[in-house]
């Protein structure tokens, strides 16, 4: 008898690690390589940050995956400038980073806390192009896609954002 109530407590947990499994969903990333010349990034000093988007209704969301890659881009110390091209237009760089907005799924906070799961999943996705200044050659074009979780506590826009944000930063660091 102890060794059917052991089985059967091994049975429920299996079943509700499967349940759980199912319905969450995990956060993801998704880079999408288009065209890599090979050129070293490295070889670049100063980099012209554009993000550009025709996304309804997202300019907010365009401005903070704009300025957490400079800060992150900033932070890393690869490049002596790294400028925005919304306050430096008419900035001479080496290397232009010019981002995409193509689509965005909103969710909230409160969604998150009142629809849990139902609320679905945050996405950002941003076509990005890395151009040589000096020659205008494309030197690399990839997609970078983040997504949250669809379970109750998987996040919301921002987190998206700053998955999006982040996978530019390793493709940068990724061809230095």
């Amino acid at each position: 008898m102890k060794h059917l109530k052991k089985c059967h407590h091994i049975v429920l947990h299996i079943w509700f690690l499967a349940l759980g499994l199912l319905i969450t969903g995990c956060a993801g990333q998704d880079v999408r390589v288009h065209a890599n010349s090979g050129a070293k990034l490295s070889n670049y000093k100063t980099v012209l940050v554009e993000f550009t988007t025709k996304v309804p209704d997202s300019n907010e969301q365009l401005d903070q995956l704009e300025s957490m890659v400079i800060s992150k881009v900033k932070r890393e110390g690869w490049f002596e400038k790294v400028l925005s091209a919304s306050g430096n237009p008419d900035s001479k760089t080496d290397l232009t980073l010019k981002a995409d907005l193509i689509e965005l799924v909103k969710v909230s906070g409160a969604a998150r806390f009142w629809g849990g799961a139902f609320a679905g999943r945050a996405k950002a996705v941003m076509s990005v192009k890395l151009v040589d200044n000096s020659s205008g050659n494309l030197l690399s074009e990839f997609q970078a896609e983040g997504k949250t979780g669809a379970w109750a506590f998987a996040g919301s826009t921002d987190q998206a954002l700053n998955l999006t944000a982040q996978q530019i930063v390793d493709f940068i660091k990724k061809n230095l």
